[in-house]
């Protein structure tokens, strides 16, 4: 059991270890990359007709671009234009007017060499007649004599469909292309609509067709010298470019070529350590244009130095806020919650602050004393403090290294902090808010007046700032409830709306506890004014003090306080044990019905840590009289589950639990009787180490029994009385023994 309670132990300790890494590795992260991207080294986000606040040298040797050079302009668009290669069509009409001329040519060979002269020179001359391709007598024989007439046209065709595909150029097109200055054109198939860039040496000329035929002749035709020869010089006849210009399609992608031409500008030289702006000196186009120059040549050294400063800057943060939460939050380092909801708190606001950044809105917009009044409200104001200083700096930088906007941050932040004190209602947040944006208004006038410009000029930069204020109080109004459920935190102001008495649960508790109800009351009141004395959190003990005994409700007969008649035998038929058992659920029961109920985790602490670990002295001692001597009895079977109180709110109602049940014995409660109930209440629950895990001190514990002194002596102070005699004295403690047993029921 033990060990296996360590390995819970250690495994818990690992997940809140590596929940902490994860969390500050995010924020580091977020962090960088907020500050970091998009970010403007000083002079990019400047604005003609803005005042330096820098003087800047060139840092090296670089021309500048002065405005548009419109002669070198059209220049470079008409090279541009120049450069596009010719679209020449091939396919299609073009073919097929040629291959059209083949068959009418041997068409008409064909019919002559059927005709029924047998005349061979009456032959020759009919088709010298009719036949329009110009061929010598050698080769209108030999296509006559030609037994497969008929055959040789389908050969012809095949060679003249092999030869098209490639591009044939007449020697005059040639010339021209090649004096444009160009080597290629684009070929576009009308058959496929694909185009292709080709050479102009690999196209095929007029001149050179008769070398291509040769040599595919040769295999078509191998017997028949003649008839080849022939064939030869038909196709060098018949044959012409089949290159038509696409004017129109070459137009268009030179004008495409001619718009998307580089502009050129006129340039002018800066050398190094020359004055590009001075400080206090107005923005002009000029210094514009060398600004913008300057840092675009020196980018990469720019960002890889931002990006190192902004890593470092962050690390360093983090690891001041670590330190802090370590040596004086240590709780809040252990809480995910918590640290998640700074994280959250954190990003937001640098988000933001990039937003206004790039928007037209001015930086002092930028609402850092949101997260700087919700971590008061639900953390704590020191915290809030530590943050708010990181915050101011971020933003300071994110706005483009201006103190002013950091310093506007921070003065607003803390007056944020300061004044959300103690806010109890959502009232108190909007009056917060317009202290903020008074505060901011007069922070920046007064910067401004530094630079000694115009109030014309400030005035709206200064509204700005009580919109912030203002607008942030608005938004933090909103935006509690959210965060209030999401992290289950408590503030003043939910547990004042807790505090109504007509909450389901009190109502519950009146018609089932009525005893208990009344009990929980003036632990409320013994509570609150301990807790303010020692000025820990009054609201919240008077609240939790409400809540602490809600489990009663369950089997309310079976306490004291609310035992009349016969109830009051109710543990005279049950075991110590049971009886133990059934005071002791009223923590469980009391959890669930607050579990049931929504009730904020901070008001579950009072239900589960009012009691702590306390023994139940009365059924302990009535169990220790019926053990033999021979057995022992432990006393864990009659003690709360716990835990002890964590805080201090939870330990002042401890105590002030247990001193209103004993106060409720005294017969003659005198101020010295009182006094020193109370301090022995307080001592035993010392002794009994109830206290060791919250952070009360012995001078809290004196402050504490002084109040709860004073409270109950206002409270029976109209049913005192003085001890006159013996008789008396006999009688009050026959009185406050049976007050005592009835007591120990609770």
């Amino acid at each position: 059991m033990k060990k296996s309670f360590q390995w819970n132990k250690i495994k818990l300790v690992v997940l809140q270890t590596t929940t902490r890494v994860i969390l500050g590795i995010i924020f580091t992260a977020s962090a960088i990359s907020v500050v970091y991207f998009g970010r403007k080294p000083y002079g990019e986000e400047l604005k003609e007709g803005d005042v330096s606040l820098k003087t800047l040298y060139a840092p090296i040797d670089f021309k500048y671009q002065l405005g548009i050079d419109e002669e070198k302009t059209k220049l470079e668009r008409e090279k541009a234009a120049e450069t596009v290669d010719e679209i020449y069509d091939i396919g299609t009409d073009i073919d097929e007017n040629l291959i059209d001329r083949v068959n009418k040519l041997f068409d008409r060979l064909i019919a002559i060499q059927k005709s029924t002269t047998t005349n061979e020179e009456e032959k020759l001359k009919e088709a010298k007649d009719i036949i329009e391709v110009k061929m010598s007598e050698s080769d209108l024989k030999a296509f006559l004599a030609d037994p497969g007439l008929e055959n040789t046209k389908s050969k012809i065709k095949v060679l003249v469909q092999e030869l098209l595909p490639k591009g044939i150029i007449t020697a005059s097109l040639e010339k021209k292309i090649i004096k444009s200055g160009r080597t290629h054109i684009f070929l576009k198939s009308l058959n496929t609509q694909e185009e292709s860039k080709v050479a102009l040496e690999s196209l095929l000329r007029l001149k050179d067709v008769e070398k291509e035929v040769t040599v595919m002749v040769q295999d078509l035709l191998p017997e028949n010298r003649k008839l080849r020869i022939a064939v030869i010089n038909l196709t060098q006849r018949i044959l012409e470019s089949n290159l038509e210009f696409n004017k129109e399609l070459t137009e268009q992608r030179r004008q495409i070529a001619y718009d998307n031409a580089p502009i050129q500008y006129k340039e002018k030289e800066v050398k190094k350590e020359e004055l590009i702006v001075a400080r206090g000196e107005r923005i002009s186009r000029n210094h514009l244009l060398k600004i913008k120059e300057v840092f675009h040549r020196q980018e990469k050294v720019n960002r890889l130095m931002f990006f190192s400063g902004a890593t470092i800057l962050t690390l360093i943060f983090l690891l001041v806020i670590f330190l802090y939460l370590k040596f004086f939050e240590p709780k809040i380092l252990l809480s995910t919650r918590k640290l998640t909801l700074i994280v959250i708190l954190f990003i937001l606001i640098l988000g933001l602050a990039k937003v206004i950044t790039y928007s037209p809105i001015p930086s002092y917009a930028i609402p850092t004393a949101i997260a700087s009044i919700l971590i008061a409200l639900l953390i704590g104001p020191r915290l809030a403090i530590i943050i708010t200083i990181a915050l101011s700096i971020f933003v300071g930088i994110i706005a483009g290294d201006k103190l002013s906007v950091a310093t506007v941050s921070f003065v607003g932040g803390i007056m944020g902090i300061f004044f959300i004190q103690g806010a109890r209602r959502r009232s108190q947040i909007l009056i917060t808010g317009c202290v903020v944006g008074l505060t901011n208004f007069v922070c920046i006038c007064a910067i401004e007046l530094l630079h000694g410009l115009e109030y014309t000029i400030f005035l709206k930069e200064a509204f700005w700032g009580v919109i912030n204020g203002v607008g942030g109080a608005i938004i933090i109004t909103g935006m509690l409830p959210v965060f209030e459920y999401s992290f289950n935190i408590v503030t003043n102001i939910s547990l004042l709306e807790l505090s109504d008495l007509n909450h389901p649960l009190l109502r519950e508790m009146v018609l089932k506890a009525p005893g208990t109800y009344h009990h929980s009351l003036i632990v409320g009141n013994l509570a609150e004014g301990a807790s303010e004395a020692i000025g820990a959190n009054a609201l919240l003990a008077r609240v939790g003090s409400y809540f602490h005994d809600i489990g009663k409700t369950e089997k309310a007969e079976y306490f004291s306080e609310n035992q009349v008649g016969t109830a009051k035998k109710k543990h005279d038929k049950l075991t110590p044990s049971m009886s133990s058992l059934i005071i002791t659920n009223h923590v469980k029961d009391g959890v669930d019905l607050a579990h049931k109920y929504k009730l904020n985790e901070g008001i579950i602490d009072f239900i589960e840590q009012h009691h702590g670990t306390s023994l139940i002295y009365y059924f302990y001692q009535r169990a220790l009289e019926k053990v033999e001597d021979d057995q022992v009895l432990k006393e864990e079977g009659f003690r709360y589950p716990g835990p002890k109180p964590q805080t201090k709110e939870t330990a002042v109602v401890l105590l002030a639990d247990s001193v209103e049940a004993a106060s409720r014995t005294l017969g003659e409660p005198t101020p010295a009787r009182i006094k020193g109930l109370v301090r022995k209440i307080i001592n035993n629950k010392f002794i009994d180490n109830q206290l060791d895990q919250c952070d009360l001190t012995l001078k809290n514990l004196e402050i504490i029994g002084d109040t709860f002194t004073r409270i109950l002596m206002g409270i029976f102070h109209s049913r005192i009385e003085y001890e006159t005699g013996e008789n008396s004295k006999s009688e009050n403690k026959g009185r406050n023994k049976r007050q005592a047993e009835k007591n120990s029921h609770k």
